[in-house]
């Protein structure tokens, strides 16, 4: 639109009677058409972005792509500057926003004092070694994988011939049929390969979450079909959470447990009673019997002698004081029965005293 405003801004000049040389005119009219194409080239221009955390050349060789644009564009030292800033990402970006140099913005300077903060990571080692474990399982198709190897093999500087970039790229490829196939093509260029790759596509694996889901699925599925313990039912009571041998109604249930576990495990006897059922370190006898022991000097209110004329009790033959009794000894009681007569004739002092005798028979 500003073009044909100035022709015929040009044209009107003329027919006033203004002689110009055609010449002359037609110079100012290429003059004002290139300026506004390098106005708008100079805002549609995109610059390679620079983060120094991704970027291991350092600055200088970026630096120089800046550079050939600028002079390419014809831009001035702060419209380089600003440009150039805005391409800066990461750390640089930061080191820009407080950038202010007493030599002024100048691109020499803007040049010069990034290219010393962000210098050529010296890990050669580092760089060969991820471009040589790079591997076609890592990308999503063989094409994708060609030039991910080839950027990395570039970026050590290594003067590799086409033939060798072609023979590293196809060592990386996993499926055996895609390698042999790019071995026996006979390609001899880079451009050649990928070219080639775009044949073939890449299958798809299932990812770890996919696993996961289908372990789950096939996880509830069972544990539909498993019968819960809650579920089981008795065919002897009818009722629900135990089977019939577990039954309590089952008359032989005490003998199957007790042949279980005598088929398993030796019988226990107990080395104090000689008794079967439990061990030593645990009778109940041998432990009052110790606590009595330990407790005979103190009598406490309890610890009384009960009387009794019953003729119907087994007695055992006991020596007190010298003298020969037969008396009802009981080593888990508290106390002993004997005769009243028995206890006058060993100087007992005989009060009379209530108490609850329990413990014997089924009382």
């Amino acid at each position: 639109v500003g073009f044909e405003l100035k022709t015929i801004y040009v044209s009107r000049i003329c027919e006033r009677g203004f002689a110009m040389d055609p010449t002359v005119i037609e110079s100012l009219l290429k003059t004002i058409q290139t300026a506004l194409t390098d106005k708008r080239r100079g805002d549609d221009v995109i610059l390679p972005p620079f983060d120094p955390e991704k970027n291991e050349n350092g600055a200088e060789s970026w630096c120089r792509s800046i550079n050939s644009i600028a002079v390419d564009m014809g831009w001035s030292d702060i419209t380089t500057v600003a440009k150039a800033g805005k391409a800066l990402k990461g750390s640089a970006l930061l080191w820009y926003e407080t950038w202010d140099p007493e030599e002024g913005r100048t691109w020499e300077v803007f040049k010069t004092t990034l290219t010393d903060l962000y210098p050529e990571k010296r890990n050669l080692s580092e760089k060969l070694s991820r471009a040589v474990l790079l591997t076609s399982e890592n990308t999503d198709s063989y094409c994708e994988y060609a030039r991910e190897k080839l950027r990395l093999f570039k970026q050590t500087k290594i003067a590799f011939t086409e033939v060798q970039l072609v023979e590293l790229i196809c060592g990386g490829i996993h499926d055996t049929t895609v390698k042999m196939a790019a071995h026996n093509s006979r390609v001899t260029t880079t451009a050649e390969l990928i070219s080639l790759f775009t044949t073939y596509a890449k299958i798809p694996k299932k990812r770890p979450l996919d696993h996961k889901t289908d372990k789950t699925d096939l996880h509830t599925a069972s544990s539909h079909k498993r019968p819960k313990i809650e579920e089981k039912r008795c065919f002897l009571c009818n009722k629900i959470g135990h089977t019939r041998a577990q039954c309590f109604h089952n008359p032989n249930r005490d003998t199957n447990q007790y042949k279980a576990s005598t088929s398993t495990h030796p019988p226990v006897q107990c080395t104090y009673c000689k008794k079967i059922g439990h061990a030593e370190n645990v009778r109940f006898f041998k432990q009052r019997a110790s606590i009595s022991k330990n407790n005979s000097t103190t009598i406490s209110k309890n610890n009384v002698n009960c009387f009794a004329k019953t003729e119907n009790l087994k007695l055992t033959k006991i020596d007190i004081k010298d003298v020969t009794l037969e008396a009802l000894i009981d080593t888990g009681a508290t106390c002993s029965i004997i005769k009243d007569s028995i206890a006058k004739q060993l100087g007992c002092k005989l009060d009379p005293h209530f108490t609850t005798l329990c413990g014997i028979g089924n009382a």
